[in-house]
C-alpha cells in the first residue's frame, strides 16, 4: 500500500520512468536493510547531512590552507 502511495506521488509529481525506478530501487534497498537489522536511521540522516558536511570540510580546509592538523 505505501509503495502504491509513494508511486502515485513521484508519478505526480514529475512522470518520468527514471523517478519510478529509482524510488523502487530506494524502497528495495531498505526492505533488504530492514530484513537485516540494518539501521536505517543513519543511512538517512547521512544522506541529507553528507553533502553539507563535505562543504564545510571544504571551508575549513580552504582556510586552514589545506592542513589537516587543523580538525586535531
Amino acid at each position: 500500500m505505501i509503495l502504491l502511495f509513494a508511486t502515485v506521488g513521484v508519478y505526480g509529481k514529475r512522470p518520468a520512468g527514471f523517478d519510478l525506478v529509482a524510488t523502487s530501487g530506494i524502497g528495495l534497498l531498505v526492505v533488504v536493510m530492514r530484513r537485516f537489522n540494518f539501521p536505517t536511521a543513519p543511512v538517512v540522516a547521512g544522506t541529507i547531512l553528507g553533502p553539507q558536511a563535505k562543504a564545510q570540510i571544504r571551508n575549513a580546509l580552504s582556510k586552514g590552507e589545506g592542513k589537516w592538523r587543523m580538525f586535531v
